[in-house]
């Protein structure tokens, strides 16, 4: 039995066939995972999240499991999709945007999911009543790259966080030189590249420069929520971050000071 079991486990670590079969070998399988949407993520596309921002996000929503999540800026709706698929039946999710050509989309497209509620405000006008007041356990911006406007969003949201809630902000990040595509060139010289991004230094340039200035605002003026930036000097990212109110984790009844 043990000349047995190593010799599947080493199969099942060489085999990518027989990884996928391995699941039906075992009686007692969760439903299987729908990862089918993030091929429609690009891994160098410019505004949307990339595939791999999606895939953190994806997974970041099955470890939560969260109940409520809410996001800002709905536009094709490919990241609404993404938390819908990660998410359980359980979870509502309440999608923001202005356009009529989203909420369209929304429609004709989500429709059939239960779950979710498209929402045709600007962030800005958020109301607890819009998702029933429930606390919110995941929240995602990536709307109007304006820093008033996230900054009045961020206060209208931060009462109706969960005790443990998290906000992912999108396109924190930089771009570095050596990583640039032609078309990321080509958006560095478009009037919206520049009325968005500047460049940091000759290596550096910084895509969306309110969100970086948002998110510096927030750690000087709330101190108390941690951040974590997803960012990466290796290769091309819009960038993630994400915040959480500080908290010690209880380790007995009284709190610890």
């Amino acid at each position: 039995m043990t000349f047995l079991r190593d010799y599947f486990r080493e199969l099942y670590f060489r085999s990518k066939l027989f990884r996928h079969l391995t699941p039906w070998l075992i009686d007692d399988r969760p439903p299987p995972i729908d990862y089918s949407h993030l091929l429609s993520f690009r891994e160098e596309q410019i505004g949307p999240l990339q595939r791999d921002e999606a895939l953190a996000l994806f997974g970041l929503t099955r470890v939560l499991h969260p109940q409520t999540i809410v996001e800002f800026g709905f536009l094709n709706g490919h990241s609404a999709l993404n938390f819908l698929l990660a998410a359980g039946p359980d979870c509502r999710v309440f999608s923001y945007d202005i356009t009529e050509r989203a909420e369209e989309i929304a429609r004709r497209c989500l429709g059939h999911f239960k779950n979710f509620r498209f929402i045709k405000k600007s962030q800005a006008d958020f109301s607890p009543l819009d998702i029933e007041n429930r606390k919110i356990d995941l929240c995602f911006l990536d709307a109007s790259h304006d820093l008033i406007l996230n900054l009045k969003t961020f206060e209208l949201v931060r009462p109706h966080l969960s005790e443990m809630a998290i906000i992912a902000i999108h396109d924190t990040g930089v771009w570095h030189r050596e990583f640039l595509k032609n078309h990321h060139r080509a958006f560095i010289a478009t009037d919206l590249g520049k009325s968005l991004g500047r460049w940091i230094d000759k290596e550096q340039f910084q895509p969306v420069v309110d969100e970086r200035r948002f998110v510096n605002d927030l750690l000087r003026n709330h101190p108390d929520f941690s951040q974590v930036h997803l960012h990466s000097a290796n290769t091309l990212r819009n960038g993630l971050t994400l915040l959480q109110k500080e908290a010690f984790l209880p380790t007995d009844p009284t709190p610890e000071k």
